[in-house]
């Protein structure tokens, strides 16, 4: 063996400490860049991907905010169930988040959400609404490979059915949606994706997704101005207070999946309007929409029982039970208006759809242990269902 002489050896010492020292810088100066990549103040708009713990119990929390309005939605990985959260920026301290917390099935409030957001860390209280319970927060961002990345807008108009405007009838437009940082191949087709769900006219695909919302609004307050031009003042009533408002989110974006929820509300005149969401479950990867059948391998009719358990459970049915006390038949029939969480399927039955209007949107989840024998292989796979 080679031997080196003793006199070389503080060299050899001083060289090692100095490559040693140099990688730890780089590593240093790499998560010092990685850190700075987060936004150090909340502004107006933005898409926040968080992960973390509330209750020391593991969440994923999708929080997004446009022109100050912050709404998004977390579970639970244990369940996977939806909580939604709300509330508004405060201009005086953008950093501090406080948020109401509703179910997604019935939007009770079951909490109050306080926070404060730091280089890309999110951190405060959860407490029950009559103080009751109080839970530590502690969330990071967080992009793991097969997650995108947005921002959030708000594009909104109003007309005026007669001058002057403070007292008369108003039609009201607003879109809010998320857009997609990178103007890659996969962002190009999660634009595309998005103008379906925002359901921009074929004649607008062409253009970018501002102009297009922006076009798709100056229509719909035409068609309002061409309905009340013929009409006196004194015979319009309230009833041409019109709205037409549609929020597309993401409720999921990891393992090369995304899914879009297009929740709208339009009121057009008559007793009441109408709304609810359509889901939009994206393999981006394979640049697909996925249908259910890409999913489980049940058709509606091995399907249709579990769902319809499922449903008893949440409502607290024995089986016995009739379903009528609540819907319009004595069956749950299947819906393809799904998503997904990392426990299982969600299904949503618009208002009118399955049940009264009064009753409000259906909703049912069934983990994925009920749905196993009949998952797709290469969907399982991929969100690590064993």
């Amino acid at each position: 063996m080679r031997t080196i002489p003793i006199l070389l050896l503080p060299v050899f010492a001083l060289l090692f400490s100095a490559c040693g020292s140099n990688q730890k810088e780089q590593k240093q100066q790499q998560a010092a860049s990685q850190v700075a990549t987060y936004d150090s103040v909340l502004a107006p708009n933005f898409y926040k991907r968080l992960e973390g713990t509330i209750a020391g119990q593991p969440v994923v929390m999708h929080l997004q905010c446009a022109n100050g309005a912050v709404q998004g939605m977390y579970y639970y990985l244990k369940h996977g169930t939806w909580l939604m959260v709300h509330g508004n920026l405060d201009p005086a301290q953008p950093n501090n988040l406080r948020l109401s917390e509703t179910r997604f099935s019935d939007g009770e409030t079951i909490a109050l959400i306080d926070c404060r957001y730091g280089q890309g860390a999110l951190k405060g209280s959860w407490r029950s609404p009559d103080g009751s319970k109080n839970y530590l927060i502690e969330l990071k961002e967080a992009y793991p490979e097969g997650a995108y990345t947005f921002t959030s807008v708000s594009i909104s108009d109003s007309l005026a059915a007669f001058e002057p405007a403070d007292s008369s009838p108003m039609a009201r437009v607003s879109n809010t949606f998320v857009v997609p940082l990178k103007n890659d191949a996969d962002g190009q087709w999660l634009e595309a994706r998005i103008k379906q769900a925002l359901h921009i006219d074929s004649s607008l695909l062409s253009l970018d997704l501002y102009t297009a919302v922006r076009k798709m609004n100056g229509r719909y307050l035409k068609a309002y101005r061409d309905e009340v031009k013929d009409m006196n003042r004194e015979d319009v009533s309230a009833i041409m207070n019109y709205e037409d408002m549609l929020n597309v989110s993401i409720c999921y974006n990891e393992n090369g999946y995304l899914i879009l929820d297009s929740d709208g509300y339009s009121y057009s005149g008559g007793a009441h309007g109408n709304g609810g969401s359509s889901f939009y479950c994206l393999d981006v990867r394979n640049r697909k929409e996925l249908a259910l059948e890409d999913v489980i391998t049940a058709d509606s009719g091995r399907l249709q029982p579990i769902v319809e358990r499922a449903f008893r459970k949440q409502q607290g049915l024995q089986p016995g039970d009739s379903l009528n006390t609540i819907l319009f038949e004595n069956h749950l029939a299947t819906t393809t208006n799904f998503y997904f969480t990392n426990k299982g399927l969600g299904f949503y039955y618009f208002p009118y759809e399955v049940a009264a209007y009064a009753v409000g949107p259906i909703h049912v989840f069934v983990d994925f242990a009920e749905l196993k024998a009949f998952l797709k292989p290469d969907f399982a796979a991929r969100l690590g269902i064993r």
